[in-house]
């Protein structure tokens, strides 16, 4: 790779890593990895002196190379998450495929903005370089092998590092086939000392994120494109390392990690080993559920409709309460079993349908419904109704006894 003699031989303080583009866009994954792993057994510290990036005036675009999807994004984790200077292009997060360079004097394309694509770097990329101090150093940047049924996959791209008291830990799949393994020993990489020594060393995962190595203590992290928190225990990572599935060109960023040790009841243990190595949303929240269970259990139990009904009726004076009717039904061996009042509306509705005017033979229109009347009408309708009827009733008595 001429980037390395670049800077190794002629001392240059920055080289365009062109290998970071052309490598990662064909897949030429144990090549990238081999460069890396060369370049920190010979001095780390030359990593911080590559500029690395997905297109240039000279190149395609990065749309047009990478695409707008998961390699994409994949490849500019790689840019933003690890130690050198990464370089966008011109037209990069907004989308445009048009090829630019100082031989054109303007653009041929009225190309418009991929606003998904400038969304989704604010949730991905954008965070990430907010973190640039996390990720810009070497003195505890560590690049692991991911072990796949006893096989070192080169296609996967791990590493970790620190500063402080943050911490980071990447993953990658360049490929479309997923991925399932472990990652727990470094690379090799060289280390200075303060005669100009240098000594090749390797280190773990739990020593690369600073862990401690005791019982019931636990690694909680955040996987920031799921938002999902992730608990370990430490002692499972010195021992085994860490476990990851990635389909392919999938991306896990574990950030905010922290440790934690187990309270006197075992709440975290008891999470812990309910989640069984999936991802929570809150683990406050995880851990809260577990204290109030019995609560829950409790409240659960007395809540049900029933009680809400039961207090609904207690809200209604008691004069004006009203215990619900059933429904009406009938047998033919022993009558009508509805109460008294259930019958009489029977008998009205039965009444009322008996009286109902017949359409016409050959007519189509149905009775017209009976119009609500004015309620100051209702006293004189119905002293008029009643004295027709004692009218009538007084015409069949003289027909009737003509002698009376």
């Amino acid at each position: 790779m001429m980037e390395g003699y670049f800077v190794r031989t002629l001392g240059m303080h920055r080289v365009y890593n062109s290998a970071f583009m052309n490598m990662l866009k064909r897949e030429d994954n144990a090549k990238y990895r081999s460069s890396i792993k060369n370049t920190i057994e010979f001095d780390p510290e030359i990593l911080k002196r590559y500029v690395n990036f997905m297109n240039n005036p000279d190149e395609e675009t990065a749309s047009v190379q990478f695409g707008n999807d998961d390699k994409y994004f994949g490849v500019c984790t790689m840019m933003i998450g690890m130690p050198g200077l990464p370089m966008f292009g011109h037209g990069q997060v907004e989308g445009f495929e048009e090829k630019y360079g100082m031989e054109y004097p303007r653009a041929y394309r009225d190309e418009k903005v991929n606003d998904g694509l400038v969304e989704r770097h604010r949730r991905e990329i954008f965070p990430l370089m907010k973190r640039r101090w996390l990720f810009a150093g070497v003195e505890n940047f560590l690049l692991y092998d991911f072990y796949e049924n006893g096989h070192v996959n080169e296609n996967v791209f791990a590493w970790s590092n620190r500063a402080g008291d943050e911490r980071a830990l990447i993953l990658y799949n360049n490929v479309y086939q997923q991925a399932t393994g472990w990652i727990k020993t470094s690379a090799a990489y060289a280390e200075k000392h303060p005669d100009g020594s240098r000594t090749i060393n390797q280190r773990n995962l739990a020593d690369g994120l600073a862990l401690t190595n005791r019982a019931d203590r636990f690694c909680v992290m955040q996987e920031q494109r799921s938002g999902l928190w992730y608990m370990r225990t430490t002692r499972e990572i010195f021992d085994n390392g860490l476990f990851a599935s990635l389909n392919g060109f999938q991306t896990q960023v574990f950030v905010n990690i922290y440790e934690v040790d187990d309270n006197e009841r075992g709440h975290y243990r008891t999470l812990y080993e309910s989640l069984n190595g999936r991802g929570i949303e809150d683990v406050h929240m995880g851990i809260q559920n577990i204290v109030l269970k019995d609560l829950y259990a409790a409240l659960a139990a007395v809540a049900s409709p029933a009680f809400f009904r039961d207090v609904q009726m207690l809200a209604i004076p008691a004069a004006a309460r009203k215990p619900p009717e059933p429904p009406l039904s009938a047998t033919s061996s022993n009558g009508w079993k509805n109460p008294p009042g259930s019958f009489s509306r029977f008998a009205s509705a039965l009444s009322m349908a008996i009286m109902a005017p017949e359409p016409s033979p050959g007519s189509t229109k149905s009775a017209p419904s009976p119009q609500p009347m004015p309620s100051g009408h209702v006293w004189q309708s119905a002293s008029k109704s009643c004295s027709a009827s004692r009218k009538s009733r007084q015409k069949y008595r003289r027909r009737s006894c003509p002698n009376r």
